[in-house]
């Protein structure tokens, strides 16, 4: 049964029940990217909703990225595994970019957010108000000891989203007495600590195909379904069509083209 908040998601991704069939393509999104995307979750902005095929039959796939590193090339091991399994059609940079910053690394480092960042003085609504940075511990720690451009106070976000959403205005309050933080600073990093630890349960919109198991769509639809929802930027053509369906059903495919 799929649960369609954050928390389900990323704990289905990383149980390898949320994957990627054989057609999709590589993850291409920048760090600022997956910024913005935060930033929307966390302003209670819509991000669009995930198509998922759900499907019991032998498809090949491959997992979810855990850890992104741009200089590497992305090279992918395909399974076939028996079992249930929901297949993304659309959403894979989304998704990837979730995992990545609440469980993963992006270039070996965790993403941090400036817990005194969030207010929408001085900037428009296009602006990314949650100031997140992917950085190493000493990254971050050198940033916060840096106030010639105000002050800021990068954590990771992985720890912040595992606080006890009840016990969070409480825990912000006594860091801001640590840090002998002013009320409007005070305002800002109990904002940050319940936005952080209350993401989890936000509800994405899910889309399903497939949900029905007593109504199963033949495959060439599944596949025409792909190429509709995924021509919005490269548009696809029938011939596209052709490949993913080779690529699902024949593993060698890759072998005999290269």
């Amino acid at each position: 049964m799929l649960e369609p908040t954050l928390f389900g998601l990323l704990t289905q991704m990383e149980n390898d029940q949320i994957v990627l069939p054989a057609m999709q393509r590589p993850f291409v999104w920048k760090e600022d990217r997956v910024y913005r995307l935060i930033d929307s979750l966390l302003r209670d902005f819509p991000i669009g909703a995930i198509m998922l095929w759900n499907t019991s039959t032998l498809e090949r796939y491959r997992r979810i990225l855990r850890d992104i590193d741009t200089e590497a090339p992305q090279i992918f091991a395909y399974e076939t595994s028996p079992g249930s399994k929901h297949l993304v059609l659309d959403g894979q940079q989304r998704l990837t970019s979730l995992f990545v910053a609440f469980k993963g690394t992006y270039n070996h480092r965790r993403l941090f957010i400036d817990v005194l960042s969030g207010s929408a003085e001085d900037r428009d609504p296009g602006d990314v108000y949650y100031d997140c940075k992917f950085l190493t511990e000493s990254e971050a720690n050198a940033l916060n000891s840096d106030t010639k451009n105000g002050r800021r106070y990068y954590l990771p976000i992985q720890e912040l989203i595992r606080i006890n959403a009840v016990k969070a205005a409480d825990i912000a309050h006594h860091r801001a007495q640590e840090l002998k933080l002013t009320q409007p600073e005070t305002e800002r990093i109990t904002n940050a600590y319940l936005r952080c630890a209350t993401i989890q349960s936000k509800h994405l919109q899910v889309m399903m195909v497939d949900e029905d198991p007593t109504e199963v769509r033949p495959l060439e639809e599944i596949l025409e379904i792909f190429v509709r929802v995924n021509s919005g930027g490269l548009v696809l053509y029938k011939s596209d069509l052709l490949m993913s369906l080779l690529d699902l059903k024949w593993n060698d495919i890759h072998c005999h083209f290269a």
